[in-house]
Parts: structure tokens; C-alpha cells; sequence
């Protein structure tokens, strides 16, 4: 991945998860399926900070078809110890970069040529908000 990287990316993460998505009630769904549910791990997340400082490049943000960018296990926290709680949230969006959480068909943007793909994100002018609906679709050669 560290290859493909280069200022202004979007790292798109595919976690086949989006199949589990079966209705409102995210309460009793799969989807969550008791705070197990994948996503960018402490690791990856600080992984990916290091390859930007060292190629001296800034993603734009990671697009999920996940609930969160975070897996469950860390948006708990460790040892369920809120406070210490969404690292990869936190630790991006401090860097300035943008999320897009439940993106549906991500499977059919799988590419061996990802480089040939354009990420369009059309989302409402909401002030003072933490997040809004999209439309979201990527254009690919």
C-alpha cells in the first residue's frame, strides 16, 4: 500500500462487512454483532501517519463500508475504558483528514488499478454538524 500512496490520496478500505447490513434496528443486527465488527486498527492507523511523514505526503481520508473507521474493539476502548477510546477518529482527524463511513458496493470499486479511480463525494452543506448524508461515487478508466 505504501507504494500507492501519494499527497491527496483516499485510503478505501473494503471490509466486506457492508453484506451484514440488514436494517434499522444496528441494536440487534450483525452489523454490529456486539462491538466486533473490523476497521482500521491502532496499528494500520499509525502505520499509515508514519508513511505520510515519511514520504512527506497527506492523505485526503479513509472511505469505509463499515459503521466507523474504527473496529469495534477500539471504538469500546482498551479494557472498555472509554476514554481511551476511537484512535484511529481521533488520530486522523487530527491530521485534517476526512471519513465516509457505509458506502455500499465497495465491492464492485475492487481494482487492481485503483491509481485509475477518482473518489467523488457529494455531501450536504451542513454548519456546525459532525457528519452528513452523501452521495458517493468514483470514476474509474
Amino acid at each position: 500500500m505504501a507504494g500507492q500512496l501519494r499527497n491527496g490520496s483516499w485510503v478505501v478500505v473494503n471490509s466486506g462487512w457492508g453484506k451484514f447490513f440488514v436494517g434499522a434496528d444496528l441494536s440487534t443486527s450483525p452489523f454490529i454483532n456486539g462491538w466486533n465488527f473490523p476497521g482500521v486498527s491502532k496499528a494500520a492507523l499509525d502505520r499509515l501517519i508514519e508513511i505520510e511523514t515519511e514520504k512527506g505526503i497527506r492523505i485526503n481520508g479513509i472511505a469505509t463500508d463499515n459503521i466507523g473507521i474504527d473496529s469495534g474493539e477500539t471504538e469500546r476502548g482498551v479494557g472498555d475504558a472509554w476514554n481511551n477510546s476511537y484512535h484511529s477518529h481521533v488520530r486522523g482527524l487530527q491530521r485534517g483528514w476526512k471519513y465516509v463511513e457505509m458506502i455500499a458496493n465497495l465491492d464492485s470499486l475492487a481494482t487492481e488499478n485503483a491509481d485509475d479511480c477518482t473518489l467523488i463525494i457529494g455531501a450536504l452543506p451542513i454548519v456546525g454538524g459532525s457528519g452528513s448524508p452523501a452521495r458517493v461515487m468514483a470514476a474509474c478508466n
